[in-house]
């Protein structure tokens, strides 16, 4: 089996949902620092900054099982699953990015950096 046909199939199971938070991550935080989307992320209050990823587990969850053939029963439990293997993934993933040495949101250890005014 060559491997394009392969992927196609793990990302036709439950693969996708890793690989949809990994972007996710990365997407937030080009949004976070960017000067040309900084302004569409700051609509969001600080508190409510977490239905950025849940909301696009939520829309994977239902389209992978509405798209699946699945019942609308079976396209809600597939939201919800797509809220834990999705959204929470990226949280994980964008916390341990953060608590790691690479600069990811401010210094090493998530530490501001010189230039960040401290709260």
């Amino acid at each position: 089996m060559d491997p394009i046909t392969q992927i196609q199939q793990l990302v036709g199971q439950r693969a996708l949902y890793p690989l949809i938070a990994t972007v996710l991550t990365f997407a937030i935080q080009v949004a976070r620092k960017s000067r040309y989307t900084v302004k569409i992320w700051n609509i969001v209050p600080d508190g409510y900054r977490w239905l950025w990823p849940v909301v696009t587990g939520a829309i994977t969850g239902f389209t992978h099982g509405f798209g699946a053939g699945r019942p609308l029963s079976g396209a809600l439990i597939e939201m919800v699953l797509g809220i834990f293997g999705v959204s929470f993934t990226a949280m994980g993933l964008a916390a341990t990015l953060r608590e790691s040495p690479v600069q990811w949101d401010g210094g090493a250890g998530g530490k501001p950096t010189k230039d960040e005014p401290t709260a």
